[in-house]
């Protein structure tokens, strides 16, 4: 295991593109991209659920067909459809919502139930959050719950194309989840008071655990079996706050970098370029770190719920955030790029 800090060089700025015409308080929870002229991103209104779709040229937004429907997580790829994975809250008993993926392909929306049982509630933390290597490898986390006793912990859902099969984890709190392929898939999970992160990895046969630094509220970004990086915080506190962290796996041996920013990393995602992207705070490309020269949404004094995705065949990046809109309490859900298209 070593240990480095990251030289921190200006990078592009932010540029904010578009707010979703939405009235009232609206956010987004995701975004994915498959290529410079396509790309989703999902949100929640006041009333309803929603989505906006990139053409290349510009954002759209669609209404999604399903009434009480609450989005979690999007996926998408090339060749396949979109699938927007979400639930819809039992009133009368919140371990009874009902999970579905809304599956667009083409024009028309399917609505496709997720596996339910008396022993499987998916509300419980990040239940939701999903990854995509192809229409027959498509991975769901969801949660099981002992009725006897109680106890409960983490699945890991797994379609192949004909059906789905369920896979235990020996602790709960999954907060991520990220891949290069089907044969390399890792999610992280925060245990016990201090969040202290647990790591397991599937090989295309087997979840197994893995042993990394300490690390705690964590998000994983994987871009190749020996390219692997953890963000979250180090267990040291500055002015009161504890630093951001990183760890960097190179197929190897485990690197812990101090960033050059001190923000919390709440998403990451693999760049095209051989780097990592780390929320709107930095672009490691080459063991160099870049921050931006300018945040994008300049009419918001304090945004939240920001998830990053890079944008496939370039070297830029979509960034979904929530602004905050002082003092009326409501929130805008707005979309900036980093890079050229």
């Amino acid at each position: 295991m070593g240990s480095e800090h990251g030289g921190s060089f200006t990078g592009p700025p932010w540029r904010h593109v578009y707010t979703a015409p939405v009235s009232g308080s609206a956010g987004f929870v995701d975004v994915a991209a498959t290529g410079p002229d396509s790309a989703w991103a999902v949100g929640m209104g006041p009333r309803r659920a929603f989505a906006v779709r990139w053409n290349g040229h510009r954002w759209r937004l669609m209404w999604l067909p399903v009434a009480g429907f609450t989005p979690v997580s999007v996926t998408a790829t090339p060749q396949g459809p979109v699938r927007i994975f979400g639930y819809i809250p039992d009133k009368q008993d919140v371990d009874g919502s009902r999970a579905e993926a809304l599956v667009r392909a083409g024009s028309a929306w399917t609505i496709v139930p997720l596996p339910s049982g008396s022993t499987l509630t998916w509300v419980a933390l990040n239940d939701l959050l999903s990854a995509e290597f192809g229409r027959s490898d498509l991975w769901v986390i969801g949660s099981a719950f002992r009725q006897d006793y109680g106890a409960g912990g983490n699945l890991l859902w797994n379609w192949n194309g004909a059906r789905w099969k369920k896979y235990p984890l020996p602790v709960s709190g999954v907060r991520s989840i990220s891949g290069s392929s089907g044969r390399n898939v890792w999610v992280v999970a925060g245990t016990g008071a201090t969040s202290r992160t647990a790591v397991f990895r599937w090989n295309g046969v087997t979840w197994t655990r893995v042993l990394i630094p300490f690390i705690a509220s964590a998000t994983v970004a994987v871009d190749s079996p020996q390219d692997v990086w953890i963000a979250g915080e180090s267990g040291t506190k500055v002015r009161g706050s504890h630093e951001a962290e990183v760890l960097h796996w190179n197929g190897r041996h485990w690197t812990v970098i101090r960033t050059p920013f001190a923000q919390d990393i709440g998403s990451a995602a693999p760049g095209n370029d051989g780097g990592m992207w780390f929320d709107e705070w930095a672009h490691e490309v080459d063991g160099q770190w870049y921050t931006p020269s300018a945040w994008g949404w300049k009419s918001c004094d304090s945004w939240s719920g920001s998830v990053v995705a890079a944008i496939p065949g370039t070297s830029a990046a979509w960034l979904v955030q929530n602004c905050e809109l002082s003092p009326a309490g409501a929130t805008a859900a707005g979309i900036s790029v980093s890079g050229r298209i």
